[in-house]
C-alpha cells in the first residue's frame, strides 16, 4: 500500500496528487493540516528518518512525503513516479519546495 502525507494546501502536494491520478495509482492520502492524527504520525516519521536530515536543516515541512509498503519515505515524487510533474509553486519561505 502507499501513503502519502501531504496538504491540499500545499502546491507541491496537489500536482503530486494530479500525477498520481494521472497515472492510476491507488493510494492513501493524509492530510497533515486536516488530521492531527495524520500530523503526529508524519511528524515521528520526519523526526526519525534520516531522508528528512536535509529538509529539517533549511526548515522546510518534507511533504509530499510517499511510503510505500512501510519502506523508507520518498521525498521526491517524481523518483517515485518514474516520470517528470509540472512543478507547482512552491509554499516554502524560499519558494524552493514544502
Amino acid at each position: 500500500m502507499i501513503i502519502v502525507y501531504g496538504s491540499k494546501r500545499c502546491p507541491d502536494c496537489v500536482v503530486a496528487e494530479k500525477a498520481f491520478a494521472e497515472k492510476n495509482i491507488t493510494y492513501e492520502y493524509r492530510d497533515i493540516t486536516e488530521n492531527l492524527s495524520y500530523l503526529k504520525e508524519f511528524l515521528a516519521i520526519r523526526d526519525k528518518s534520516p531522508v528528512f536530515d536535509e529538509i529539517r536543516s533549511l526548515k522546510g515541512i518534507g511533504i509530499p512525503c510517499i511510503i510505500e509498503d512501510g519502506g523508507e519515505p520518498e521525498l521526491d515524487a517524481e523518483k517515485f513516479l518514474g516520470a517528470k510533474i509540472e512543478s507547482g509553486a512552491a509554499c516554502s519561505l524560499d519558494k524552493k519546495g514544502c
